[in-house]
C-alpha cells in the first residue's frame, strides 16, 4: 500500500435510493509519517541511536519494524552513519517486500561517573599510534 492507493471494499458502502443496493465503499490511503521514520517507496528508514561501548563491541538490538519487532545485529567496530538493513521488513505491496533500514547515531554521554571517565583514561592510555592522540594532531 503506498501514498494516494484505493481499495475498494465491496458492499460496505451505502445502501442505493429507493431500495438499490449497497453500494462499495472506497479507500484513499494517506499515510503519515512517524516521527524517527521516513519512507521511499517501499523502504522504511529510521535512525538507531547506540552509545560508544556498543558501536566499538557491536550489539544485537531489538528494534520496531513495520510488522512488529525483530533484531538486528549491529557489527562491531561500526560507524555513525553506517546503514544496517533489515532485508524485507519494510513496507510491503503484494509480494513486494520492501528493507527497514537502520542508520546508526552515536549517542554521546552528557555526564560520566568517576568510574566512566577512569575507564575513559584507561582506553586512552592503551591506544597507540599518532592518530589516536589530539595532541598529535594539532602539531
Amino acid at each position: 500500500v503506498k501514498q494516494g492507493s484505493k481499495i475498494r471494499v465491496a458492499r460496505e458502502g451505502r445502501r442505493g435510493r429507493e431500495g438499490a443496493t449497497i453500494g462499495d465503499l472506497f479507500l484513499v490511503v494517506k499515510l503519515v509519517s512517524s516521527p524517527g521514520f521516513q519512507f521511499d517507496g517501499l523502504t522504511v528508514m529510521a535512525d538507531l541511536s547506540l552509545g560508544v561501548a556498543d558501536m566499538v563491541l557491536g550489539i544485537t538490538v531489538q528494534v520496531p519494524t513495520a510488522h512488529g519487532n525483530v533484531m538486528a545485529t549491529v557489527p562491531p567496530l561500526s560507524q555513525p552513519g553506517q546503514v544496517i538493513r533489515l532485508k524485507g521488513h519494510g513496507l510491503r505491496q503484494g509480494s513486494q517486500k520492501g528493507d527497514h533500514c537502520l542508520q546508526l547515531k552515536l549517542l554521546m554521554p552528557k555526564e560520566l561517573t568517576e568510574a566512566e571517565k577512569a575507564c575513559y583514561e584507561k582506553l586512552r592510555s592503551l591506544q597507540s599510534g599518532p592518530e589516536s592522540s589530539p595532541a598529535s594532531a594539532a602539531e
